[in-house]
């Protein structure tokens, strides 16, 4: 008698326990989630020689429109398990990947972003990406500091 009274119970307890573990994976977000307005990036990350890392070339995905040069490097890092440092106040790119602004892979070096091939004078928080742009991340000498 006992011990199905047990039986019933830890039968009981382990149906609670598969409902409650389907239910929790069921609302569960993943990095898989639709774009609302999705626009079409690429990006490209070189890293320097003597970190003898691979560089990430040609790396497609959709962000959602309006999204910014820092919100790409943020959610790639993120869904690929890459660091990624960011100055909290002014929203620059410190590090990736490890690869600090300054440290010993050469001094006065930070990290630099242009967008289609050219230059661009905003930060990265500020810089609004449109479909199609191609980000280049490059880690080079500070010219400004």
């Amino acid at each position: 008698m006992k011990k199905n009274i047990l039986r019933k119970i830890t039968i009981s307890f382990l149906v609670l326990l598969i409902s409650l573990t389907a239910f929790a994976c069921g609302n569960k977000k993943t990095s898989n989630e639709t774009v609302v307005n999705p626009i079409n990036v690429t990006m490209d990350i070189y890293y320097p020689q003597k970190a003898k890392m691979d560089n990430i070339k040609n790396i497609s995905f959709a962000i959602e429109e309006d999204s910014s040069v820092l919100d790409m490097i943020q959610i790639y890092c993120n869904i690929n398990n890459i660091p990624v440092s960011i100055e909290t106040t002014s929203s620059y790119v410190q590090g990736i990947n490890g690869v600090m602004e300054g440290d010993k892979y050469g001094d006065n070096r930070v990290w630099a972003f242009k967008v289609n091939g050219e230059t661009v004078k905003k930060g990265a928080a500020n810089q609004i990406l449109k479909n199609g742009d191609r980000v280049t991340w490059k880690y080079i000498k500070a010219t400004n500091k």
